[in-house]
């Protein structure tokens, strides 16, 4: 498959034990990457919606469902 260079999506690295595992900080990288990747705003507002309906545990796994691919996460 080929591509335009603006459809490139750089890989985001986030260490969850630092300040960029805090939660708002990976609400707002969610919505960013949303955006970025083509979903629509209530796709977006879906995913957000699904983060924030458990604990962080839950807010991560969802984090890395929807963006895995596109996101390295430590621990």
């Amino acid at each position: 498959m080929i591509k335009t260079i603006s459809e490139k999506v750089p890989v985001i690295e986030i260490d969850l034990n630092g300040p960029e595992g805090n939660i708002h900080i990976l609400l707002a990288y969610a919505r960013k990457l949303g955006y970025t990747l083509g979903l629509a705003e209530e796709e977006v507002k879906d995913v957000l919606n699904e983060m924030q309906s458990g604990d962080y545990e839950h807010l991560v796994r969802v984090f890395e469902e929807h963006f895995g691919n596109f996101v390295i996460m430590y621990r």
